[in-house]
Formats: structure tokens, sequence, C-alpha cells
């Protein structure tokens, strides 16, 4: 059986989360779900839970997408995971989203934009997660399989975070 993956999803749009956890659940892979976070947090998040790939959407403000990747970025236990931004279409509607250049210069390794084409997201999603080679479940130093990290919050079986 081939171990599942995790991807931690900052995400404080409901409607997107259960979207993107679905189909990534549906590909039999794990999601950890935090809601309208800032940077930090994320960053936190991410070296407690070791995912495979960040997915940065909805989050506290439209400026903390872009802090979080240059925060995972240039933090050696961090810099190594995929970053995939998902940001609102750039001044539309009042918001002051950022264009899909300025996002792909932050360093992330993909950069989308609302409403989400869900067929190329997932397909990018899938390619990031396969390329990744890390284990799921780490070996202790005695060769046994370290306990994974507790989720924060998400799909099916894992609580889920108040506002998200």
């Amino acid at each position: 059986m081939v171990a599942s993956k995790k991807v931690l999803l900052a995400e404080g749009d409901r409607t997107s989360a259960e979207q993107i956890i679905a189909r990534v659940e549906a590909s039999g892979n794990r999601v950890a779900l935090m809601g309208k976070v800032d940077a930090a947090s994320v960053v936190e998040a991410a070296k407690r839970i070791k995912p495979h790939v960040i997915v940065l959407g909805d989050m506290s403000d439209h400026t903390q997408a872009a802090a979080a990747v240059r925060m995972l970025k240039s933090d050696p236990v961090t810099a190594e995971i995929p970053v995939i931004v998902i940001d609102q279409r750039p001044r539309r509607h009042g918001c002051t989203g950022i264009t899909r250049l300025e996002g792909l210069q932050l360093e992330s390794e993909d950069y989308f934009t609302k409403p989400l084409e869900m067929a190329s997201f997932v397909a990018r999603l899938d390619q990031l997660l396969e390329e990744t080679s890390k284990p799921s479940v780490p070996a202790t130093p005695s060769g046994a399989p370290a306990q994974i990290d507790t989720p924060i919050a998400g799909g099916a079986g894992w609580p889920q975070v108040a506002g998200a």
C-alpha cells in the first residue's frame, strides 16, 4: 500500500477548503486545515506537522500569503517544502491580490487565482506530491516508524478549527 502524503492548507473560505479537501482526500492523501491565519502560524504548523506540500489560500489578510512564502523559504526547516498560493483575482471587487508573476516571484512552486480551476490545481498538486521523496512516516533511529504529528484540523477524521 502506498503511504498517503500530508497537505497543509491555510484557507479561510469554507467552500474553497471543502472543495480542496475533497479532491486531495479522493487521491488518498490527507489535509491539515487551518482557517484564516497569519504567516507565522503557517510556519509554526509546517515545522510541527512536516507536510509534503503547503497550500496558501484565503489567510487573515491579503499580505499574509506572500509573507508566509518568504518565511517558509528562508527557514532551513521548511525551505524545501513546495508551496502553492491561491489568491483572489488581482484588483477585482476591491481585492488587492497579487498577479501570477508576482506570485511566482515569491518562490512559490505555483500560483492560482480564484475562482480556482480545480482540474489544473489538482494536477499540479499531484505532481508536487509525487515529486516529494520524503517518507510520510519517518523512521526512528531504531528503524521503527515514528508517530505522525497530530494534525491541526481538516478533512475526514480530523477536528475542525473554529472559524475555518
